[in-house]
């Protein structure tokens, strides 16, 4: 169910991203394990845009974090540039403009995330804080178990990372739903073509011999 969600996940957030920057932009799962949070902390590239979330009535906190070079990339679409890595992102913090910009990804990210789960469970995803240093985010223990989903976005010739980390604590409580979440996430998914099918048929002619 989960990596059903994911994939929904990334379709939508396909969409919204190429609509946004009036481009195509590919965006794909490169894959998903459960890792110690400290250990993820440690794998996460520096400086990145580290975002803290909600997901009610799911209790507990969850990370979205986009790479430095990819924010740079979001930012240069957004005002007609390119995509070519120029930017330092060494030593300093991210200015208005790219957290605005940040903001906005983030948003529209958790917005396709609800949907992506309406067929396990209505989500409410919010977006609580944002930090640079993984040493001021501590949602969880260190070794608390995480969902690690790690995400590759392409914009022409340029390829950034974005990762998901949700503590397995949040997730637990619904195990049942996320065996079931292909099922129910199917039927979400196929209800325009059952009501189109139903269009059809109850157009359709045919021949009846019954024998009494």
């Amino acid at each position: 169910g989960l990596e059903m969600a994911n994939e929904h996940f990334v379709r939508l957030f396909r969409n919204s991203l190429s609509n946004m920057l009036m481009k195509f932009v590919d965006v794909t799962v490169q894959g998903h394990d459960l890792i110690k949070f400290g250990e993820f902390m440690r794998t996460l590239p520096l400086p990145s845009s580290i975002n803290i979330f909600t997901m009610e009535p799911l209790k507990g906190f969850a990370l979205m974090v986009i790479e430095a070079p990819m924010v740079f990339a979001f930012v240069d679409q957004f005002f007609g540039g390119g995509t070519q890595p120029w930017v330092k992102s060494e030593g300093r913090y991210f200015t208005p403009i790219e957290q605005k910009i940040i903001k906005k990804i983030v948003d529209t990210a958790l917005r396709d995330l609800a949907q992506a789960w309406e067929g396990i469970l209505p989500l409410e995803p919010v977006h609580v804080n944002s930090e640079m240093n993984p040493q001021f985010v501590t949602i969880v223990t260190p070794s608390e178990a995480v969902m690690r989903i790690e995400i590759q976005i392409e914009i022409e010739n340029f390829s950034g990372k974005f990762f998901l980390g949700i503590p397995y604590s949040i997730i637990e409580p619904i195990k049942d739903k996320l065996f079931s979440g292909i099922r129910s996430d199917m039927l979400a998914q196929d209800q325009r073509w059952i009501g189109r099918l139903q269009e059809v048929l109850k157009e359709s002619r045919v021949t009846v011999h019954v024998e009494m």
